[in-house]
């Protein structure tokens, strides 16, 4: 698929009518998510390898689904432990802190 797909757009740019494309859902990978089995062996391999802090995150950062702009925004006062929630309300992309695009909702999670 991929070469196909960089054969339609070189033909594109050398002839000059390259604009952008957008990649049909028959051309996308099929979603092939991990089970909970091949989840939790691969955190206790983290937990192995790095230690439990890394292992917590990564965890964390598994099963809540968040964008990687999303987690490396976080702070410790979007954490409530007590109501056992997080609130993303800002990413960070290329570096810069950014409220959440005009698609994109505030979250709590």
């Amino acid at each position: 698929m991929a070469r196909k797909l960089n054969t339609r757009i070189r033909a594109q740019i050398e002839a000059g009518t390259f604009e952008s494309f957008h990649i049909l859902e028959r051309d996308r990978p099929k979603v092939d998510p991990f089970s909970i089995q091949e989840a939790g062996q691969l955190i206790e391999g983290i937990n192995w390898d790095w230690g439990e802090a890394i292992g917590n995150f990564d965890e964390f950062r598994f099963f809540t689904g968040l964008r990687q702009s999303e987690q490396i925004s976080l702070r410790i006062t979007d954490c409530d432990l007590i109501k056992g929630t997080i609130h993303i309300h800002q990413v960070v992309v290329l570096g810069r802190h950014k409220d959440p695009l005009a698609h994109q909702v505030e979250s709590t999670i």
